[in-house]
């Protein structure tokens, strides 16, 4: 079974190369990756560092008091404002019903906020439970958060992207994209975390791994 993939360029094609987002994302993520950025993110047979954020109601939900109940998937997004996330998002949508009739908990943590979060949470469906990471806090501290390089701040800028904006912080950190399955223990059960944010966990797949969990 192939757990992850690696997502085409979304708008890229033959003769035209995403305005050159390709090119730059294959300079930028090797830099990534030579500083370690994911490294420390929790493995497999470790425990899951806990966290409390807060959900589209603005109650906050530890994630200890989630995993209570049951195994539990946690996928961490940069958000629908990113092409490959929107898509993986699409597809986790696609794998919810399975997990829900499994009685497996899908929580969806992400740094946008407002209206931003509303949308992501009616992309996913509503058995998902979407947290706002407010300022990066909970990816920070799970080691999936870096700051984002000049050349990359200025392309974004020049394409209209305010992270400023969509996250409500001019922090100018990004996630990592990053999948666990966790168990009732808070122990992970199953990691995926890559630097390269075009590499993701499939959904389908983790849904069966998590399925399978005795």
């Amino acid at each position: 079974m192939t757990h992850v993939r690696t997502l085409p360029n979304p708008g890229a094609n033959a003769n035209d190369d995403a305005d050159g987002w390709t090119e730059l994302y294959d300079r930028v993520v090797p830099a990534l990756k030579r500083h370690g950025v994911a490294d420390g993110s929790p493995q497999v047979g470790e425990p899951f560092p806990d966290f409390s954020l807060p959900d589209m109601t603005g109650r906050y939900r530890s994630l200890r008091s989630i995993c209570a109940d049951g195994t539990v998937v946690v996928s961490f997004q940069r958000g629908l404002w990113c092409p490959y996330c929107s898509h993986e998002l699409a597809t986790w949508a696609e794998a919810l019903p399975s997990l829900h009739e499994a009685g497996i908990k899908l929580v969806i943590v992400a740094g946008e906020v407002a209206d931003r979060a509303i949308t992501l949470q009616q992309l996913v469906g509503d058995n998902a439970i979407m947290l706002c990471d407010v300022d990066h806090g909970a990816a920070l501290a799970t080691g999936l958060a870096f700051h984002v390089a000049d050349e990359m701040k200025r392309r974004y800028r020049a394409a209209g992207l305010d992270l400023g904006v969509i996250y409500g912080s001019d922090g100018w950190f990004l996630p990592v994209p990053a999948t666990y399955v966790i168990d009732a223990g808070g122990i992970v059960r199953y990691a995926h975390a890559d630097a390269d944010f075009r590499v993701r966990a499939d959904p389908h797949d983790v849904a069966a791994i998590a399925v399978a969990l005795p």
